[in-house]
């Protein structure tokens, strides 16, 4: 009745094991999270100026109530700047480039395309092309590359060329129906599907957003999930309080790990989890999410801005996702194929062992002199002596019970976040908010221009002096609306009242005090800070489109813009950064997660042989993401155009380099240049022969 139980105790185990890891990754939460209360001025830390900043950007600047009789100014500088700021690195499309690292030539497969299989039949009919080496029902089917030596022979069909009678004739083929598919081809037919999802995902909107978000805190989390159900890419910019980075690094990519709270309705967890289902609802019911549970880190959670002020009336858990780096898992069974594998001997002898595949799998225990293999032992999957792979282990666990609902290894190429900063930390993933960056400025903006507000609403009523009764008596006639109630007003008094104050000689006793005039160098040194404001922000006049001189023409403003770029220029690196990021994870997830006949779907129509091959190519091309942001490195490239076009107009560079420098495609615009000038020289012959003569001949018809 009370016997040892081996299934019972190994369940009790893996529970004590799973409630382990729950504990080490809440620890990992209050270790980034400690981060936070690093002091950055002597009034902030980087956690405080998460709430201040967004009150700052909403114009929210002021942090005591005003004086009694005060009237307050706010010029909100600092959300003017950022929006601005935002729009300059969101001038032009955030979408990345996908280029080939490694250009090879002359050892990719060729193919045919349906359109030059037919013309080339036609060739070799009419005795116009003579091969060597014939072509091959496969080869015109699409489903055989072209030898080297028949590329060789059908190549001058894509040039223009001249007939025997010395008539320039159009190139029968066109350079793309022969079908290459080398790494330039693939990189293009990656570029065509990333596009697609690039849209489908709103792409730009998100990278604007995230330019805002971290302009706003300093920072920003941006996550990426591939939905394998609509093979679709989700983007989301995450509140910085919901993710939690390793504190030691500058860069996610040197993160040991990231982790990240996602508050979801029960309904949504439990159709992920349907296995955990009762430890959902029990999470659920030991505290609803609301605004007063989340206020404290009991469950190692925080109160982020986007919830802090919503009370719930669903039921709602915190689903926490950790990806931690340098964890070794199981090679997968499917990848262990006939391969073989260095792993740790059992023995002592610490010999080279191997993993082989026979019905099951077997390890190599002793081999001889020779290196032949003498002993073998059975092994399987998730053994102490199975090869294991070093990768990123991704966690999901609900952190109101502390119970992990998934544990495995990575799905994406790389932690599955992209990070990046405005104004940088020393030593920090965080980055300095612009509200906190221009707080000293935009306070004494504000102070200045409540000064000047005060003073202006208060001369139009100057401070007046008058008997106790007349000033009763003005109080009563007024009432509510009060004695100045605006400006001008006419308040009438009975005679009486007016013969006993003015009395017959004139005089009054009502006296008006002078108020004091406004200086001069107030409104200078006013006008001096904001242009100081935008000079620190980097919202300075020629990036507004104001000409810094009465005659500057339009081209120098747009060149000084180009130079004042230079204070928002890091932050642009900074996105850039993040996009190729993005883009890689993206592509790297297409690449894996795809199935073939939504990868057919998504590009140019090819034959299935193709299409074979650019699959089989994608997965292992060594690509590069280019990305140049108008506000970073497409300010420097609009700089060099510039100046192509000025020397090739002044003669000192030719027009390849010129188009080159420009961003065009030389290789293509120089051949349809030669082909339209040779297409005028034949148009030119033919109307310079005499009319009784035909190109045929040569001759003239009479001679």
């Amino acid at each position: 009745m009370f016997g040892f139980n081996p299934k019972k105790e190994k369940e009790n185990e893996l529970r004590r094991k799973r409630h382990k890891t729950a504990m080490m990754v809440k620890d990992l939460v209050s270790e980034s999270r400690s981060k936070l209360g690093d002091q950055i001025t002597p009034q902030s830390t980087i956690g405080d100026q998460f709430t201040a900043n967004m009150r700052a950007f909403l114009g929210d600047m002021w942090t005591t109530k005003a004086r009694e009789g005060i009237h307050r100014m706010t010029l909100n500088m600092t959300g003017n700047a950022i929006m601005a700021m935002s729009a300059i690195q969101s001038d032009q499309s955030y979408r990345p480039s996908v280029e080939p690292v490694e250009i090879k030539s002359g050892d990719s497969p060729v193919y045919l395309s349906p359109k030059a299989a037919r013309i080339i039949t036609k060739h070799i009919e009419r005795n116009e092309l003579i091969l060597d080496e014939s072509i091959t029902d496969d080869q015109l089917n699409s489903s055989a590359p072209l030898s080297q030596n028949q590329l060789e022979a059908i190549e001058p069909l894509t040039e223009p060329w001249v007939s025997g009678s010395n008539m320039a004739m159009p190139a029968s083929l066109e350079p793309e129906d022969l079908i290459e598919v080398s790494d330039v081809f693939l990189a293009k037919q990656i570029q065509q599907r990333f596009n697609i999802m690039w849209d489908r995902a709103i792409g730009d909107f998100h990278l604007a957003e995230h330019d805002l978000y971290k302009n706003i805190f300093g920072h920003c989390p941006i996550g990426i999930e591939y939905d394998e159900e609509s093979n679709s890419v989700k983007l989301f910019n995450a509140n910085v309080l919901d993710v939690h980075i390793d504190p030691t690094c500058t860069k996610i990519e040197d993160a040991a790990y990231v982790i990240f709270d996602q508050y979801v309705p029960i309904e949504t967890a439990i159709k992920q989890y349907p296995k955990y289902k009762d430890q959902i609802k029990k999470a659920a019911d030991n505290g609803k999410f609301t605004r007063s549970s989340r206020s404290s880190d009991e469950h190692g959670t925080a109160s982020a801005m986007g919830y802090s002020s919503v009370d719930f009336k669903r039921d709602m858990v915190t689903i926490r996702r950790a990806w931690l780096r340098d964890h070794q898992y199981p090679l997968p069974e499917d990848e262990v194929g006939g391969s073989q594998f260095n792993i740790i001997e059992r023995s002592a002898k610490k010999i080279g062992t191997t993993l082989i595949e026979t019905d099951g799998y077997e390890l190599v225990t002793e081999r001889n002199d020779s290196g032949e293999i003498v002993e073998t032992s059975e092994i399987e999957y998730g053994d102490k002596d199975w090869p294991v792979l070093n990768g990123i282990r991704q966690l999901e666990i609900i952190a109101e019970i502390d119970e992990v609902v998934s544990d495995s290894p990575c799905p994406y190429s790389d932690i599955p976040w992209g990070w990046s900063v405005s104004w940088p930390i020393p030593y920090c993933p965080y980055g300095m908010g612009e509200p906190l960056r221009t707080q000293d400025l935009s306070e004494y903006i504000n102070r200045l221009g409540t000064i000047i507000i005060t003073i202006a609403h208060y001369s139009q009523y100057p401070e007046t002096i008058m008997p106790d009764e007349l000033l009763d008596h003005l109080q009563k006639m007024a009432g509510d609306k009060g004695v100045m109630s605006r400006p001008g007003r006419i308040n009438g008094i009975p005679s009486n009242v007016w013969d006993r104050f003015v009395g017959q000689n004139g005089t009054t006793p009502i006296l008006k005090l002078e108020r004091d005039q406004l200086p001069a160098d107030l409104l200078n040194f006013f006008f001096k800070l904001v242009e100081l404001h935008s000079e620190l922000s980097g919202n300075v006049d020629v990036l507004q489109g104001q000409a810094p001189t009465n005659n500057a023409s339009a081209k120098l403003t747009e060149n000084l813009g180009t130079v004042a770029r230079g204070p928002i220029k890091y932050k642009a690196f900074q996105t850039e950064f993040t996009i190729r990021r993005l883009g890689r994870l993206i592509i790297d997830a297409m690449v894996k997660f795809m199935p073939p006949h939504i990868w057919d779907q998504m590009g140019d129509e090819y034959p299935p042989v193709v299409m074979d091959a650019i699959r089989r190519g994608a997965k292992s091309l060594k690509y590069d993401i280019s990305v140049e942001l108008q506000a970073g490195k497409g300010a420097s490239k609009i700089a060099r155009a510039e100046k192509a076009r000025f020397d090739f107009g002044a003669g000192l560079i030719d027009r390849v380099t010129a188009l080159e420098e420009t961003g065009r495609n030389a290789e293509k615009i120089e051949r349809r240049f030669k082909e339209q000038q040779e297409a005028s020289a034949a148009e030119t012959q033919q109307m310079a022969l005499p009319f009784n003569q035909s190109p045929a001949q040569g001759v003239p018809a009479q001679a």
